[in-house]
């Protein structure tokens, strides 16, 4: 997927969530946002943006805790997820 094809994506999951908003897939579309904004965009400012529009839209929902990890992964370089995921080997929260 290029940028063209990434923002055109992010204003359709808009568009479901705009005129679906007690869809099942409301919320999904709103984390897709900030997923796409991320990985495919590259847009470090417009994802943890999306991503908090999605936790604060919808705290409870079994995503919140993927779009909070990406909040706290964004802008880190490889080293750093790296040193992030090998500080928690060895502890109970594996």
């Amino acid at each position: 997927m290029n940028a063209k094809q990434g923002k055109s994506s992010i204003e359709q999951f808009e568009r479901i969530h705009q005129i679906y908003p007690e869809s099942e897939r409301a919320p999904i579309s709103r984390f897709l946002k900030g997923f796409v904004a991320e990985t495919v965009l590259g847009d470090i400012d417009l994802a943890r943006k999306y991503y908090g529009d999605f936790v604060r839209a919808y705290p409870e929902h079994d995503l919140t805790v993927d779009a909070r990890m990406s909040m706290e992964m964004l802008g880190l370089s490889n080293e750093e997820l790296l040193k992030r995921i090998t500080a928690g080997k060895g502890s109970s929260e594996v």
